[in-house]
């Protein structure tokens, strides 16, 4: 990383990531050589895109969904999920159901979580992993699952915001999404 690797600035200032998030995934989502950094958060989540001149600008609104209505995701995890080369995001989310957007190779991400079969599991999930799990050559998808923050009233999960009544309960259990080879998951 070179010596002056502790003296640089933050790449994305503190000012400008409205609310905390669980994790970030950093990669080149563009395709350009540059690494590109999507930050989840309860706010809108966010995509700043690398520069020619080292910066960072934020490109949410041009680039994914969501970005001008709370995320509530906790995380983020990059995989190629049709081999086509480029990275796609899994968006873990606790109060709303997560999310599976498929990059179009430039940075830019469409919603496809329905289309691919994946569960709604309503809430719970904090963390997700790509890797070929069963050997079949194609990347699967494990979500690791925690709390659950229900409405005692409705015993749903509470969003996009808290209610006045709630009980914590374990969250269901982890899941292993195994990548079908068409762009869906079972």
């Amino acid at each position: 990383l070179g010596e002056s690797f502790g003296r640089q600035q933050p790449a994305v200032p503190e000012a400008l990531v409205p609310s905390p998030g669980g994790g970030v995934a950093v990669a080149d989502f563009t395709g350009d050589g540059r690494l590109d950094y999507f930050l989840p958060a309860d706010s809108p989540c966010m995509l700043f895109v690398g520069q020619d001149d080292g910066t960072l600008a934020d490109e949410s609104l041009a680039r994914i969904p969501l970005a001008t209505t709370a995320c509530l995701a906790w995380g983020a995890s990059a995989g190629d999920l049709d081999g086509d080369g480029d990275l796609d995001l899994y968006v873990p989310r606790e109060r709303a159901p997560d999310l599976l957007w498929e990059n179009d190779g430039t940075g830019h991400f469409t919603d496809i979580t329905e289309a691919a079969g994946i569960p709604d599991m309503e809430c719970g999930s904090r963390s997700a992993s790509w890797g070929d799990m069963d050997g079949d050559g194609d990347l699967d998808l494990f979500v690791a699952r925690h709390r659950v923050i229900l409405d005692v009233e409705s015993d749903r999960c509470a969003r996009p915001e808290p209610p006045d009544a709630w009980d914590i309960a374990s969250g269901g259990p982890n899941l292993l999404l195994r990548n079908n080879g068409d762009r869906t998951f079972t």
